[in-house]
C-alpha cells in the first residue's frame, strides 16, 4: 500500500522525510518526462497526494536549489494546464510556495528560534504587528517559521509551552488551536523518538 504523509513521519525523523522529499523533487526536476508523477509515485511508494506534499516541502525547506524548484514548478504548471487545472491546485499556490523560500531564505535556526521565542514573550501584539517587526508583509511566513520553530524541534520545550499558550489565550477558535497544538506535541514527541532510535543505532 502506497505511504501517506504520515505514514512516512511516523517511521522517520525530520531529516529523514526531507531527504526523501528532496529525492523526489530531484529525481521529478530532471526527468525529461512532463508527466513524471505516476512514476515517481510508484518508485517511491507514495500517494499521489504526498508526492505533492513533499515536492512543495522541498521547495520552501530549500531542500533544492531555487533553479531546480523554479523547473519544478514550470512542470507542474503545464501538467495542470494539460488537465484544465485541476488536481492539486490548492496543494501548491506557486507564488505561496516561492514567498515563503524567500522569506525563509535568510533565516537561520537561531533567527527561527528568536521570532518564536519574541511571539510567545509579546501577548500584548497582535500576530500582524509581530509579522511587520520581522518585515514580513503579511502574516503566513510568520505562521510558517513558527510551525518550523516546533516541529524541528529548533525551540525548547518551555518556549513551546510558551507559544501555544500565547496562541490559544488570543485564538478566536480556542478549540481548533488546541487541537492543533496537541498535534504539533504529537510531532515533537515522534521527532524525539525518531532521533534517539539514530543516536541508539549510530552507537554501534
Amino acid at each position: 500500500m502506497a505511504r501517506t504523509i504520515l505514514d512516512i513521519r511516523r517511521c522517520n525523523t525530520v531529516a529523514g522525510v526531507y531527504k526523501l522529499a528532496r529525492a523526489i523533487a530531484v529525481d521529478y526536476a530532471k526527468s525529461s518526462a512532463t508527466y513524471a508523477r505516476s512514476s515517481l509515485t510508484e518508485k517511491y511508494n507514495v500517494t499521489e497526494s504526498t508526492y505533492y506534499t513533499l515536492l512543495a516541502m522541498a521547495i520552501t525547506h530549500h531542500l533544492v536549489s531555487i533553479e531546480t524548484a523554479e523547473k519544478i514548478l514550470d512542470k507542474i504548471k503545464v501538467n495542470q494546464k494539460a488537465h484544465g487545472n485541476n488536481g492539486h491546485k490548492s496543494q501548491l499556490k506557486y507564488d505561496l510556495l516561492i514567498e515563503k523560500r524567500k522569506h525563509l531564505s535568510a533565516f537561520t535556526k537561531q533567527d527561527i528560534a528568536h521570532i518564536a521565542r519574541y511571539f510567545a514573550n509579546h501577548p500584548e501584539q497582535t500576530k500582524a504587528e509581530i509579522a511587520r517587526v520581522f518585515s514580513f508583509h503579511k502574516t503566513t511566513p510568520l505562521d510558517y517559521v513558527l510551525y518550523l520553530a516546533c516541529v524541528e524541534l529548533i525551540i525548547s520545550d518551555k518556549v513551546f509551552e510558551d507559544v501555544r499558550k500565547r496562541s490559544i489565550t488570543t485564538a478566536s477558535d480556542r478549540t481548533k488551536t488546541e487541537k492543533f497544538f496537541a498535534e504539533l506535541e504529537a510531532r515533537r514527541t515522534l521527532e524525539k523518538q525518531n532521533r534517539k532510535k539514530i543516536k541508539s543505532h549510530s552507537a554501534f
